[in-house]
């Protein structure tokens, strides 16, 4: 029979105290992470002209994302609404605390989809085309890379539509922020 003695019940109780120390600490990290999230998610569906109805945290594979996700990455499910018309949107945030739109080690970087846009959409229906999906992407991955007044004043999208039967992408240049500066921002698109 194994006797207990006073240090090992010292030491049993640190080693207890420590691993429920940690385990608050990440919880709340967690807890913080998501906050952190949802007003990203709040922010870009209000510069949509958008009203988020509902944000649902969900598993990779029940995502657009199930090919291109770790367990450093978190998914969004995001239902909102423009002019009383219901779209769906993906989010997929990194769990790097300091800075979400960084990226985390062995993480995805952070990425959007959009399956319906209603402003692409108008577009490209005039151009007898269908929307598959549309994707937020950062400066350096478009044609518009080597533009000046990138990145702080566009959000770019890569979009992948579908005319006479065959799959297209199509790049487009939203303005954000307008800035006094002596060349005038504008929206812009690129057809392959």
């Amino acid at each position: 029979m194994v006797k207990i003695t006073k240090k090992n019940k010292i030491i049993i109780a640190a080693s207890v105290l420590f691993f429920i120390c940690v385990l608050i600490v990440v919880l709340i990290g967690f807890t913080f992470l998501e906050k952190k999230h949802r007003e990203e998610i709040e922010r870009v569906i209000l510069l949509r002209d958008g009203e988020e109805i509902e944000i649902t945290k969900v598993d990779a594979v029940n995502s657009p994302f199930a090919k291109e996700s770790t367990n450093s990455n978190l998914i969004y499910k995001i239902t909102y609404q423009i002019e009383k018309k219901d779209f769906v949107a993906w989010y997929r945030g990194s769990n790097n605390l300091a800075d979400i739109h960084a990226e985390a080690a062995g993480a995805y970087p952070e990425k959007w989809i959009f399956e319906e846009d209603a402003k692409i959409q108008k577009l490209l229906l005039e151009k007898s085309a269908i929307l598959k999906i549309v994707e937020t992407i950062r400066d350096r991955d478009t044609p518009f890379n080597n533009q000046s007044n990138t990145g702080k004043n566009y959000n770019f999208y890569k979009i992948t539509y579908h005319k006479n039967g065959s799959e297209h992408i199509a790049w487009y240049r939203e303005v954000i922020m307008e800035e006094s500066t002596l060349t005038e921002l504008h929206d812009e698109w690129i057809f392959e």
